[in-house]
């Protein structure tokens, strides 16, 4: 063979060894580019409520997905669908003397910030907390995350509530809102200020990939079209939403006894399994006042309240949740 031959060829393979080479890495970089992690969850909560003269128990029935993808170790992304199905809790009736199944389907879309380092374990919260499922799961020390939850109601309360996650290396810190600030610019949430209308989280990690302590406060209202609106303009401190609880048998009651509000300490003390204690229902101060923490926040923002005279309830209840992390094939 010619050496003029052998040469080419020889070239030829060298270029072939480069391209390969270049080939490979480029692969390889893409892939480490974007960082999944991925779980699923489901379980059920059972909450004991007693007050004066009545004691029932509350269910909830839930399920949840989530996604959640780093790019280049610095933006972050998540999808997170969920449902959930329970009575007798908040978001639904709390009279003994009617009963109703909600059920709600949620998809939770949000885009944020990350930095720090990748942690060895995984920080489960939620953007929205109708039930205790997880949609959202992170390895980054610091996170920034905006969500819009979209929920569909087999009651026809569908709405839109926007989110925003502060997450730490042990603690998590969740805020959302239908229709308050920043809300009412950024628009992630409808702004009717209703059903769903506000709620603050705090999840307290550990190295084991769960949740040693969670604190959720949680508010449901009523909603009349305009209503909540028109009472904030013409300076009603207290819109009335509803007929009175006497009327709860009229066929045509739609929110009777929905408005109430949730303080939850729910503690793991081991993976999947929690202890729940709280109050559902408004508190009381003195006189016997009714109030929540909500109308705290309304009254520094001049807003009209959103009413809240639901007995109060004491409940102590249990959690479980099974947790399985999804992996991508590489």
């Amino acid at each position: 063979m010619p050496n003029s031959t052998i040469a080419k060829i020889a070239s030829l393979k060298s270029i072939m060894v480069v391209l390969t080479m270049l080939t490979s890495t480029a692969a390889t970089s893409q892939k480490e580019e974007v960082k999944y992690t991925s779980q699923f969850n489901f379980g059920c909560t059972l909450n004991l409520n007693y007050s004066k003269g009545q004691q029932f128990a509350g269910v909830k029935l839930f399920g949840g997905f989530n996604v959640t993808g780093v790019y280049k170790s610095t933006w972050v992304f998540n999808y997170g669908p969920s449902i959930a199905i329970y009575t007798k809790s908040l978001g639904a009736n709390t009279n003994p003397l009617v009963n109703d199944i909600q059920l709600d389907f949620a998809n939770s879309f949000g885009v944020g910030v990350c930095g720090g380092s990748d942690l060895s374990y995984i920080k489960y919260f939620r953007t929205i907390n109708n039930a205790s499922y997880y949609n959202v799961g992170v390895q980054k020390s610091f996170v920034g995350l905006m969500s819009a939850n979209f929920i569909v109601n087999n009651h026809h309360r569908n709405q839109t509530v926007g989110s925003i996650s502060l997450s730490f290396p042990g603690v998590t810190i969740n805020y959302a809102n239908d229709g308050a600030f920043p809300f009412n610019y950024v628009p992630l949430a409808d702004n009717f200020d209703r059903w769903w209308t506000g709620g603050l989280g705090i999840y307290f990690h550990n190295r084991q990939s769960y949740n040693t302590v969670e604190f959720n406060f949680d508010q449901f209202t009523g909603y009349e079209p305009l209503l909540y609106e028109m009472s904030s303009m013409l300076g009603i401190n207290v819109p009335r939403y509803i007929p009175e609880d006497s009327s709860v048998n009229r066929k045509k009651e739609r929110y009777g006894s929905y408005n109430s509000s949730s303080y939850n300490l729910k503690i793991y003390f081991t993976k999947g399994y929690a202890v729940d204690i709280g109050v559902l229902g408004c508190l009381v101060g003195r006189g016997g006042t009714p109030f929540g923490l909500q109308d705290i926040i309304h009254t520094l923002g001049g807003y009209a309240l959103h009413p809240n005279t639901d007995p109060t309830k004491i409940y102590l209840g249990a959690t479980f949740n099974n947790l399985s992390n999804v992996y991508f094939k590489k």
